[in-house]
């Protein structure tokens, strides 16, 4: 066991699209999704502990700790569930700092267990076998296996079929726009009512930004109109992104309310961000890279 603490970052996830599938016979939905990773990221602290202890702190600390989801909080869940899969007692406090938007499309949740898995395994110095560790990430939740990947990757099935594509694309200039307005996954899922898509090839690689808008653009998020029902602020966010100058692309990220405009520059992306800045000052925006 460490003596000192151990400090790992979560980073933001961005589905750049969602294709929904099909509906399997337990409820569950399919998919097709490409998934990156931001240069965002919540941060977890592991410090040795006589017992266990967790705190948030952080800009979203508040939204988690007024749901009353502190003790129930998925970093919990997933510590207390890999110290029983490894066997270790769980002495040490867990410090969160939450700087990913809540319900937001980003799997900040997701992120922040796959972390905390990551850290405790190091913490402890132990390995486990993936054969061992996968069913455990699929049972906190379909975005955890991916966030624990932590790389681009195509993913498939309900989350759990993942094709790792490091080097897929070239570094990418990202606006986040949040509106603070919670969007429930499940209930996006249940609202759903468009056709289902039928599965697609996915390119292994861009070989620059133009290659990667031109597919983007062929693509969609199944999910946009069943979350815009739920959240009509989203297609506020989108017609705000879509005006901006230098913007090849907007579009809403997971089940919400988050979404994303990708920009030919940092310079257009910074831009971009003040000027949403001035006319939506509510709203949380947040100029990231993504790829390189």
């Amino acid at each position: 066991m460490q003596s000192s603490p151990i400090y790992i970052q979560a980073p933001a996830k961005i589905n750049l699209n969602l294709h929904v599938t099909a509906r399997r016979e337990d409820g569950y939905h399919t998919l097709q999704s490409f998934v990156v990773f931001a240069d965002l990221a919540d941060e977890i602290e592991i410090s040795p502990a006589s017992e266990f202890s967790f705190e948030i702190d952080g800009l979203f600390a508040g939204v988690l700790e007024e749901r009353a989801m502190l003790q129930n909080n998925l970093v919990v869940r997933a510590a207390r569930g890999i110290a029983e899969l490894v066997q270790k007692p769980l002495h040490c406090s867990i410090r969160l700092t939450k700087n990913i938007p809540v319900g937001a499309g980003l799997g900040g949740g997701s992120a922040d267990a796959a972390a905390t898995i990551k850290g405790l395994l190091q913490f402890w110095n132990v390995t486990i076998d993936q054969k061992q560790l996968s069913p455990f990430l699929e049972s906190l939740g379909a975005d955890v296996p991916v966030c624990y990947e932590g790389k681009s990757c195509f993913v498939e099935g309900i989350g759990e079929i993942i094709h790792l594509l490091p080097d897929a694309i070239p570094q990418t200039h990202v606006l986040l726009i949040y509106p603070g307005v919670f969007c429930s996954t499940p209930q996006v899922f249940q609202n759903f009512e468009e056709p289902f898509l039928n599965k697609t090839n996915f390119p292994t690689v861009f070989q620059d930004q133009d290659a990667l808008f031109a597919y983007l653009k062929t693509t969609q998020n199944s999910l946009s109109k069943s979350a815009q029902n739920l959240v009509p602020e989203i297609k506020d966010v989108l017609l705000c992104l879509e005006e901006q100058q230098g913007c090849r692309l907007a579009r809403m990220s997971g089940s919400g309310s988050t979404c994303f405009g990708l920009f030919e520059s940092s310079e257009m992306c910074q831009q971009a961000g003040e000027e949403v800045k001035k006319t939506h000052s509510h709203w949380w925006v947040r100029p990231v890279v993504i790829g390189g």
